[in-house]
């Protein structure tokens, strides 16, 4: 819940000489110029986002959707679950989708490749409960008492440049250019569609020009999956994610009811060496050897900019790496490297649709 903000009144003596009211009225001038300078920095800082984001997934008037459906929900006549976990560790993980899966009647909503965040009231966490240094301006009327589990997004395929803003402590390097995604309120005591409800109504009531509640549309079935997963790959999109209605929020658990929808893979793995570029890439690095979880060991050279090749990632990172398919030798076709994962300690491989982690 917001705080409510109180203004401190002191009394002046009546009979104060001319001299005294001109000092105050000095004082007050000061005071009215300093307001207005704080004033214009705040909206400088709102008027110099150029982060608005539209998502791909296709919304019509004649579809059902969250935040504003028929349902009006008001945050005010919620119950907020209180939690002492060490914050971020125990945010809800999706499955994968497969086809068994009869989507009709989940909601759906376009996978960002931003940089999972968890407010707990005082600051953002990541999955491995470390704190992000964002700026005043940024979480400005954000609530106290509300979780929010979301994303630090800077646009489809820039994940590595959101990284460079988050991870620099004390610095702010771009956090105007970031919008915070929310997908979920983790402790308000709901239903999915009415946590979604709650924490747009908490933000109309409390504006942030960083802020934006994700759009979910109502799921028509298979063909509108596909569908929107066409739109959202053509922008170079993620994919899908879809939410079972009516469900709850489980912490630290890879639940069923939210699912992930992608026509590639990706995964994690660590950085263990360099081989060296060629032709127009000699004297620097030309691909990242990298281990696998399964420990397979394999190299990735594209996604690798002209900064990444002559700075590469330091061996013991973690990577986000991309690919097709996987070879006979279990190794990942044509790989692609994403990003360095600061919100990871260790590799992870992905889970092909039979079930079967590699």
């Amino acid at each position: 819940m917001p705080r409510k903000q109180t203004t401190k009144r002191t009394k002046t003596a009546a009979n104060k000489g001319k001299g005294d009211d001109s000092q105050n009225d000095s004082a007050k001038k000061m005071k009215s110029d300093e307001d207005s300078v704080l004033e214009a920095q705040d909206e400088s800082q709102d008027t110099s986002t150029t982060n608005a984001f539209t998502s791909a997934v296709q919304i019509t008037e004649n579809d059902t959707k969250i935040p504003g459906g028929e349902n009006k929900v008001s945050y005010e006549d919620q119950t907020y679950l209180k939690r002492n976990d060490k914050p971020g560790t125990l945010v809800m993980l999706a499955q994968k989708y497969t086809d068994d899966t009869e989507p009709k009647g989940w909601w759906m909503s376009e996978k960002l490749d931003g940089l999972r965040a968890f407010w707990n009231g005082n600051n953002f966490y990541s999955r491995l409960g470390n704190k992000f240094d964002a700026p005043k301006y940024f979480t400005k009327n954000f609530p106290k008492d509300i979780q929010l589990d979301g994303e630090l997004f800077l646009d489809r395929g820039q994940f590595p440049k959101a990284v460079s803003i988050v991870k620099t402590h004390g610095v702010d390097k771009g956090w105007k250019n970031l919008k915070f995604e929310i997908f979920d309120a983790p402790n308000i005591e709901a239903t999915f569609e009415d946590r979604i409800e709650a924490i747009a109504d908490y933000f109309d009531k409390n504006s942030n020009p960083y802020v934006h509640v994700l759009e979910h549309v109502l799921c028509k079935g298979k063909e509108h999956v596909e569908e929107q997963l066409k739109l959202v790959e053509a922008v170079n999109g993620e994919g899908l994610m879809i939410r079972e209605a009516g469900s709850e929020y489980e912490f630290g658990v890879r639940s069923s009811t939210l699912l992930k929808i992608k026509s590639f893979y990706d995964a994690e793995a660590i950085v263990i060496g360099y081989e060296p570029g060629k032709g127009r890439n000699t004297g620097v690095v030309g691909a990242l050897r990298c281990k696998m979880e399964s420990g397979i060991e394999f190299s990735v050279g594209s996604g690798l900019n002209d900064a990444d090749r002559r700075k590469p990632p330091k061996k013991g990172s973690i990577i986000t790496y991309r690919f097709q398919e996987l070879t006979k030798s279990k190794k990942p076709r044509f790989p692609t490297f994403v990003g360095v994962r600061i919100d990871a300690d260790k590799p992870k491989d992905a889970v092909l649709p039979t079930g079967k982690t590699v």
